[in-house]
């Protein structure tokens, strides 16, 4: 019995499943026109919630909202963040044919990242980066601009496809594991 304990502790511990901090939802520019993050802030965040709550993760995912503050309080976690690299409208007016074709196009980048403290300061390293784009064509003509409550809608539309489905996918076949390596300089 007294052995019991101790190889129960081990196999809890060997496996656990590692430990990543959500950051947000980050544009690659400073350009406005590359989309919206506030509208998938708050999407994001409510689907990440529902996966970590029903442990539909591969990941324990914190979700607080001081992930930046938590993060250096652990030892070298790695960190989620959803990087939105493409949000444009093109539209087509085909006038013979009296018909309008709208395509909205999105795409996000989501990186696991682990920010390492050494020597020369902090190091950010890329483990992963999973792209996810996708687009949606509409033969209503709508606006470019973002106020577009119809664009809002198809926009959101991919954006959740692009997490739910395929983010939810890909995710299951990555493999986040530590393997230290002797080396010699």
């Amino acid at each position: 019995m007294k052995f019991l304990l101790p190889l129960l502790l081990f196999a809890a511990i060997s496996f656990a499943k590692p430990l990543v901090v959500y950051t947000g939802v980050y544009s690659v520019s400073e350009d406005k026109s590359l989309g919206n993050i506030k509208l998938f802030a708050p999407m994001f965040f409510e689907i990440f919630s529902k996966w970590q709550a029903s442990n539909a993760l591969p990941f324990d995912l914190i979700l607080e909202t001081d992930a930046e503050e938590t993060k250096h309080l652990a030892a070298d976690p790695l960190s989620m963040a959803i990087l939105v690299t493409r949000d444009d409208l093109q539209i087509e007016h085909f006038k013979r044919l009296g018909v309008t074709k709208t395509t909205q196009n999105l795409g996000f980048s989501v990186l696991f990242y682990q920010s390492r403290k050494t020597d020369n300061g902090t190091v950010n390293t890329i483990l992963a980066a999973l792209p996810l784009n996708s687009y949606m064509s509409n033969e209503k003509p709508l606006s470019t601009s973002e106020k577009d409550p119809d664009r809002a809608v198809m926009t959101k539309k991919i954006a959740d496809e692009l997490i739910r489905n395929r983010f939810a996918k890909r995710v299951r076949k990555l493999g986040i594991d530590e393997i230290e390596i002797a080396t010699e300089c």
